[in-house]
């Protein structure tokens, strides 16, 4: 089996579902498509053709001096010609992104960065600990999680109101498959701006760039976001890693520990999937969105 990192878009076999790229480290690991893996094979019989045992040695020589030629040191991986990503720096600059009669999309700023953390901070543990012992400032959290060059978020705000609602955006524009974040604050959930906002937003996204395919991780006990998802008409493609569970002996000593939290929606998640319902305890949902909307 093939397998694609989205982050740095390494291909590489495995037996079993890898939990890291082994070229990045990162959790982004995928099965490859057919396309991805018919340009891998393809690249593997370039390889097999050329004569590795005589001239290995002068590759590693060239390579050490041409970093775009680390991958040629491995026969069996390969990485494929990573697309420009988009630049959204004009687009951060506008004072509104996209509206319509109810909610309003505007791109953050500086001085989002306290009712951000403070979002952050109602829905995470590890967020309130970070900031109530000074590990992390608000600011610091905000400038971290949304201003990264790579990101596009945005505040969402009641148009008539003119305050926040909870912000919205893609995490990281480097990757072939965009990842979009949503939190609304706990006073403005189940009106319907959930769904709202992410049509909005990724109708014009789609617009501006063409891209048409984007990803969001829901935790499996997360059902209003589900809810959400499913009105969208998303797909439910699987399960991945979440942000703190990686290795197999942490999962299932997890899963151990909490069997008693598995519900009768995670049951019928699991019958969807294929999957054992204890599964879902030490994974997050992975649904893909198609545009337009």
């Amino acid at each position: 089996m093939f397998f694609i990192c989205d982050h740095c878009h390494y291909v590489f076999s495995a037996e079993a579902f890898p939990h890291r790229c082994p070229d990045c480290g990162e959790p982004s690991v995928r099965m490859a498509n057919e396309e991805e893996s018919a340009e891998h094979l393809q690249l593997l019989k370039v390889v097999e053709n050329d004569n590795w045992d005589d001239t290995v040695a002068q590759r590693r020589q060239e390579s050490s001096r041409d970093p775009e030629r680390q991958d040629e040191l491995h026969p069996t991986h390969t990485k494929l010609q990573k697309e420009t990503s988009w630049d959204f720096s004009s687009h951060k600059k506008q004072p509104v992104f996209i509206r319509d009669e109810t909610i309003v999309l505007r791109p953050v700023r500086p001085n989002d960065a306290e009712f951000y953390a403070d979002l952050r901070m109602h829905y995470s543990m590890m967020y309130r600990a970070e900031i109530k012992f000074g590990e992390k400032t608000k600011e610091g959290v905000f400038e971290a999680d949304l201003c990264k060059p790579e990101s596009f978020y945005c505040i969402i705000e009641h148009a008539a109101g003119h305050f926040p609602i909870g912000y919205l955006g893609i995490k990281d524009a480097n990757t072939d498959v965009w990842e979009i974040a949503i939190e609304l604050h706990w006073e403005q959930t189940h009106k319907g701006f959930g769904s709202k906002s992410i049509r909005l937003f990724l109708n014009e996204i789609h617009q501006i760039t063409g891209h048409s395919e984007y990803k969001a991780l829901v935790e499996p006990d997360n059902q209003p976001s589900q809810k959400c998802f499913g009105k969208l008409g998303a797909n439910l493609v699987g399960l991945c890693n979440g942000p703190i569970l990686f290795f197999d002996e942490e999962k299932e000593r997890f899963e151990n520990n909490n069997l008693h939290l598995i519900d009768d929606n995670m049951k019928e998640l699991a019958r969807q999937l294929g999957v054992e319902p204890r599964k879902l305890l030490s994974h997050v949902l992975e649904y893909r969105i198609l545009c337009p909307l």
